[in-house]
């Protein structure tokens, strides 16, 4: 089948470095739902459709490296960053399954 992307393929993937991110500057209060909805389909949904593309292959062939780049915000709540300092705990944690 087709690589992740819809490219042509080319082998294995060997190394998936999961490193995409939005960050929005929003008060919550400012009720900006767009702005959550494509923080967490980019940050959070982005990094489990990327680990989903490769992990059935990788545990296959017992060889494979999946990076998932969180941030510093995962563990430091920023005023008007909620909702990206939970997508980038998202990360950190599911990283760790």
């Amino acid at each position: 089948p087709p690589a992740a992307g819809g490219g042509a393929r080319r082998g294995p993937v060997d190394i998936i470095v999961n490193a995409a991110g939005v960050m929005y500057f929003t008060m919550m209060k400012n009720l900006h739902e767009d702005e959550w909805e494509r923080t967490i389909d980019t940050n959070c949904k982005g990094v489990v459709n990327g680990v989903g593309a490769v992990l059935q292959q990788m545990l296959a062939r017992k060889s494979g490296h999946i990076v998932n780049i969180s941030s510093d915000a995962a563990k430091q709540v920023f005023p008007a960053l909620s909702v990206y300092n939970a997508s980038k705990a998202f990360v950190a944690i599911f990283s760790k399954g």
